[in-house]
């Protein structure tokens, strides 16, 4: 046993030697060791990735590339429609939406930055006047820059509702992990949807109507976030009614 481990040794390090011999620079044929290249930008922004936030990056690389294939695909699709004009095109209501509202798509959430001047509050607030059965509003809170509400079900499914001027600075984070972008319309307005793919997960629908601009999430089906989005209505025309 002994001897059978020793030969074993030393056949290892006549492999060294050889390996080291075969890419000696004489071997080569070089008069010297070659400077080592330099890393690529594509891999040195991978190692960037994998050092900021190594189990992310593991997790990244360990999802189906399907998913990631269909993931980037859309995305591409969107971000290739606002580029080209697609939409601008069509209407001048969607030309004042781009250009108020700047989609950022990042690794785990997008992010809908918003663009504009500051806007005066109308002092009323905004809510939807439609929601599938059961669900109550259980909260509501409203600081003039940020408001919110949010309702539940009995079997405590939520459905949120915020909405924000569109004012410099103000912006909505989104998970995008588990869910397809598409563009929509509201009221006639362009609209986008991160639809959820994965039970469970909310799908989250934002738009402006050049004031103000609103998000809506919960785990319901698209079309029921569409309607209530389409109900949404100032509290002071419902006053008026």
């Amino acid at each position: 046993m002994h001897d059978h481990a020793l030969q074993t040794d030393r056949l290892d390090e006549y492999l060294r030697r050889a390996l080291i011999l075969a890419n000696s620079p004489q071997a080569l044929g070089l008069d010297r060791d070659p400077a080592p290249s330099p890393p690529s930008k594509v891999f040195q922004k991978r190692m960037e990735k994998l050092l900021a936030d190594p189990a992310g990056w593991v997790k990244k690389q360990a999802r189906p590339r399907w998913t990631r294939v269909l993931r980037t695909a859309a995305c591409a699709a969107l971000i290739a429609a606002l580029a080209l004009g697609t939409v601008l095109a069509v209407s001048p209501t969607a030309r004042e939406w781009v250009h108020k509202i700047v989609v950022a798509w990042f690794d785990g959430h997008a992010e809908f930055r918003l663009e504009g001047e500051a806007v005066p509050s109308s002092g009323h607030s905004w809510q939807p006047t439609w929601l599938p059965d059961g669900y109550q509003e259980i909260s509501f809170r409203d600081d003039n820059s940020f408001a919110r509400r949010k309702y539940e079900d009995e079997n405590k499914h939520v459905i949120r509702f915020q909405y924000k001027p569109m004012e410099q600075g103000n912006y909505f984070n989104v998970d995008n992990e588990h869910g397809v972008p598409e563009e929509v319309t509201v009221n006639g307005l362009t609209a986008h949807l991160i639809r959820s793919t994965v039970p469970g997960w909310p799908s989250h629908l934002t738009w402006s109507d050049g004031s103000t601009a609103f998000l809506l999430s919960g785990e319901v089906p698209s079309r029921d976030l569409l309607a209530i989005a389409e109900s949404v209505t100032l509290e002071k025309d419902l006053l008026a009614d």
